[in-house]
């Protein structure tokens, strides 16, 4: 009687680790088809004119153009800037609410993201098309709700204008 009780809780125990490894390998080759797509994102991301095009959108844009313009009425060089951002972050929170991307990953860039939508939300169009609609937006709030410290670090100067020596006279 004991061994047969034994034999059972062994096979059950077989089966429910089974069903998870199986579960596993279904989440790991789910993400392995999208491994090029974010390869490619990260690969542009590592680019330097990424990394100009992320400086420009988040201290220039917001004194340098009239929010009135529009994304359609900016000069051509700051208008790439600001489509390559937004579409960047906005890719990212689409992997992330497919859970592509784990929240590990996500959340190095959760400070990037908030400071690239406050940068481009007065010249956004008010309506975006119904399946862009809150996106991003959302993404954004549920940031601000997780990391209450970052989003209010976002708001500081940026560094460049701290370390003048100028500004502390």
């Amino acid at each position: 009687m004991f061994f047969n009780l034994v034999a059972v809780v062994l096979s059950v125990l077989a089966l429910a680790i089974s069903t998870y490894l199986a579960l596993h390998q279904n989440q790991i080759q789910r993400r392995a088809n999208y491994l090029s797509a974010c390869t490619g994102m990260f690969a542009g991301f590592r680019s330097a004119a990424f990394h100009d095009h992320y400086l420009f959108v988040t201290e220039t844009l917001p004194s340098a153009y009239d929010p009135q313009l529009g994304i359609s009425g900016l000069p051509e060089e700051a208008r790439i800037a600001v489509y390559d951002m937004a579409y960047f972050f906005q890719n990212l929170a689409q992997l992330r609410l497919l859970r592509i991307l784990d929240e590990e990953i996500f959340a190095q860039l959760h400070i990037r993201i908030i400071r690239v939508w406050d940068a481009i939300a007065p010249i956004r169009p008010a309506r975006a098309p119904s399946h862009h609609r809150g996106l991003p937006a959302a993404h954004t709030r549920s940031l601000r709700r997780r990391c209450p410290r970052d989003a209010n670090r976002i708001r500081q100067p940026p560094l460049a204008a701290a370390s003048d020596p100028s500004a502390s006279d």
